[in-house]
């Protein structure tokens, strides 16, 4: 694809594919690096935000225990558990009653519709000559 004739083709197909190696190169040399920092910050019972701050509590690895929102007032720290909490009320209210499945159904038709009503209009503007250079053969015998 990069090395075709078509210069917008070959643009993306070199976009594309230096994009591709980009992603790879930052998962190994960011990605990674940062995750172990991270563990090493977990061990050593830093905060999530500040990392800066020990905890006063040990915190062991398997079992974590919240954010650190507030260093300085502690009740202000959401509960643990909070977050499966909420996605099991969300759940229950969006995914596990008739009205849930039917409101859900009816949004993400919704947006289907729309989705499909843009795309009937989409214009199209295409011009074959516009793939041959100038000078050719092919481009000459188009514009007889």
């Amino acid at each position: 694809g990069a090395s075709t004739a078509l210069p917008a083709l070959s643009g993306f197909c070199i976009y594309a594919g230096i994009s591709v190696i980009l992603c790879f190169l930052f998962q190994i040399f960011l990605f990674l690096p940062l995750l172990a920092i991270n563990l090493w910050r977990t061990r050593a019972d830093r905060f999530d935000l500040l990392c800066c701050f020990k905890s006063q509590e040990k915190h062991e690895i398997d079992k974590p225990q919240g954010c650190c929102c507030c260093i300085w007032f502690p009740r202000l720290n959401p509960p643990d558990g909070m977050l499966p909490k909420v996605f099991e009320k969300v759940g229950e209210a969006t995914v596990k009653t008739i009205p849930g499945k039917a409101s859900t159904l009816f949004v993400w038709f919704a947006i289907f519709a729309a989705g499909l009503a843009g795309v009937t209009q989409i214009k199209k503007d295409f011009r074959l000559e516009w793939f041959f250079p100038e000078g050719s053969y092919t481009k000459k015998f188009i514009d007889l």
